[in-house]
């Protein structure tokens, strides 16, 4: 098993991607954005059960502290 970050999971790809990862095994975080996107927002593609595998991160690239 390996361990991703998928930064932007609540993008267009992040999801898909995600979805794909745990599909064959491997651990998933996902970085989201205060300002800009919830964990939420990825339920339409990611289902329940993968859903709640995901770690989700919250912080920003652009900001160094986050």
């Amino acid at each position: 098993m390996k361990r991703f970050l998928i930064t932007g999971i609540t993008g267009f790809a992040g999801p898909h991607l995600a979805n794909l990862l745990v599909k064959r095994g491997h651990h998933v975080s996902g970085l989201v954005r205060r300002t800009n996107g919830m964990e939420s927002d990825i339920l339409d593609i990611a289902p329940q059960d993968i859903f709640d595998s995901i770690e989700f991160l919250k912080g920003d690239l652009t900001n160094y502290q986050s």
